[in-house]
């Protein structure tokens, strides 16, 4: 059991962080890399960069969960630099994709958004003095 703050949490197994890990950075690579549907929504504006920023937010949440407070912007640092890397093979590797910096936008919004709306509810939730 750690404490962080007021807040006491629970860490789970070495492996459960090793497989979840190399299981949520593939099913994430997968979703970047997959050619979008054609089932018509595509014609719905903003729906890409939505999908990009929650991908990156569960994400994110997965690794707040795993990892102590500190560590947080480290791993939400690598885990936009990561993003990068993504669009960049996408642009290089798949044919009729292309980099955005607006989808690097939403993937970096995801992990900002994710790491805030963490903390808040944890000071919110645990640091009250009501």
């Amino acid at each position: 059991m750690i404490k962080e703050g007021n807040f006491s949490k629970q860490q789970p197994p070495r492996f459960v962080k090793i497989f979840g890990t190399i299981f949520v950075l593939a099913i994430l690579t997968y979703l970047h890399f997959m050619t979008p549907t054609s089932i018509g929504i595509e014609g719905i504006v903003g729906i890409d960069k939505l999908a990009h920023l929650l991908m990156f937010f569960l994400t994110m949440i997965w690794f707040v969960n795993i990892t102590l407070n500190p560590y947080w912007n480290i791993i939400g640092c690598l885990l936009v630099l990561y993003a990068l890397i993504l669009e960049w093979m996408q642009m290089q590797f798949f044919l009729g994709r292309s980099f955005e910096w607006l989808d690097w936008f939403a993937d970096f919004l995801g992990v900002v958004v994710s790491i805030s709306l963490w903390r808040f509810f944890i000071n919110k939730l645990f640091n009250s003095s009501v």
